[in-house]
């Protein structure tokens, strides 16, 4: 499995959802049943993923739903933004036992 997602830089931060505060794949990917768990912080990705938010929100939406949409939802993540950190998993499912 390969994910990409992001974790909270302080799990106290309130401004967070609850759900972003307590996760935690290097923990709870094992315990859902993984082997081989790996997460890499991806800092160099934060600049292009700013960018985009910050681009999408200097352009003129008009009574575009959809650009409406995507300027909503960029507020909200640049105003936690750097609060987050954007993390790559990759996990394994064990190898099924053998049949007797």
């Amino acid at each position: 499995m390969v994910i990409t997602c992001w974790e909270a830089l302080d799990a106290g931060d309130e401004r967070l959802s609850p759900l972003l505060r307590q996760l935690d794949l290097l923990g709870q990917l094992p315990r859902a049943g993984f082997v081989d768990v790996e997460v890499t912080g991806k800092p160099a990705w934060r600049p292009a993923e700013r960018a985009l938010w910050q681009g999408a929100l200097t352009l003129d939406a008009g009574d575009d739903l959809a650009m409406q949409s995507m300027q909503a939802e960029a507020q909200r993540v640049l105003a936690t933004f750097d609060g987050l950190r954007r993390v790559l998993a990759t996990a394994a499912t064990p190898a099924p036992a053998p049949l007797p």
